[in-house]
């Protein structure tokens, strides 16, 4: 007969064998169960009072002086409001990329994508978003004297029409899902949006798809060599908002109200004023009490 303790000390041991166990996966990497103390990011944000951001330069939403590294625009003056009204400090502290900034939340190098970002159906499942910061207007452009599209953006879904797209992105997705019947000019995944405008208006393509602010920075340096099809009507509304890692609830919940208070009293409204100035690039965000009256 064996000792007692023999006994006692086999039992700890199968406990523990057998906890190690229920807490991987076949793979080897560990189970939520097991992963239930990991620190989430809204528990590091008001550990440290501070929020980490990543950002893409895009201006005018955010711009980079590359003599003194300060970043301004948008993104940063709305986020430093956000981040005074809770009490937190907003560190910018990695300069990420629009294929890759969802990888580096992921793994807990930054708590929030601080740009606003297009909120688009295929990062839903990787992503929380915040509430809409302002809509971006997805037009159709084609050459300035060429009107086979106007009030009928539709034609262009034909074989006998071309296309500009940049491969994986917005562009790419309205001609698949809009105009399946076009021919399609695809430009690398890494491309220059201002590429597309360029294709179309050296001819090599009918039409393209672009936001008001890419399209007037084209229009600055290359006046009027292409027109808005669709200036009444957009293919595309997209909400702009900010992103966190897709577990991050409280962390999205809080910068929710932040931002909801701030549209509430003008504050973001101001802020696309200022950095529009005059350009209609940004479609606001209606405030609840307000409703659309039929002319």
């Amino acid at each position: 007969m064996k000792p007692l303790w023999t006994v006692i000390l086999a039992c700890l041991l199968s406990a523990v064998v057998a906890w190690g166990v229920a807490g991987m996966r076949a793979d080897g990497t560990s189970t939520p169960t097991a992963d239930k103390t990991k620190e989430t990011a809204y528990e590091r944000v008001m550990r440290t009072g501070t929020i980490r951001c990543g950002y893409i330069i895009y201006p005018p939403q955010l711009s980079l002086d590359v003599n003194t590294g300060q970043l301004s625009g948008l993104a940063y003056d709305l986020m430093e409001r956000m981040g005074a009204d809770l009490n937190l400090t907003v560190e910018w502290v990695e300069e990420v990329h629009a294929a890759s900034f969802m990888e580096g939340m992921h793994r807990g190098r930054y708590d929030v994508l601080c740009n606003t970002a297009w909120a688009t159906t295929v990062r839903a499942p990787q992503i929380l978003v915040s509430t809409p910061v302002y809509f971006t207007a997805v037009n159709a452009y084609a050459r300035a004297d060429d009107d086979r599209f106007d009030g009928n953006v539709t034609k262009a879904n034909a074989p006998d029409f071309k296309i500009a797209t940049v491969d994986g992105s917005t562009s790419a997705a309205i001609a698949r899902d809009s105009f399946p019947e076009a021919k399609i000019v695809s430009l690398p995944e890494m491309s220059d949006y201002s590429q597309l405008l360029l294709e179309v208006s050296a001819g090599k393509a009918d039409l393209t798809f672009s936001e008001a602010s890419q399209f007037n920075d084209f229009d600055r340096h290359n006046p009027g060599m292409l027109h808005n099809v669709t200036p009444d009507r957009p293919v595309r509304l997209i909400r702009n908002s900010f992103f966190v890692d897709g577990e991050e609830l409280r962390l999205i919940a809080m910068l929710n109200l932040a931002l909801e208070n701030l549209q509430s009293e003008g504050f973001v409204d101001t802020l696309l004023d200022r950095y529009e100035n005059g350009s209609n690039v940004w479609k606001r965000v209606a405030r609840p009490y307000e409703q659309q009256r039929q002319e």
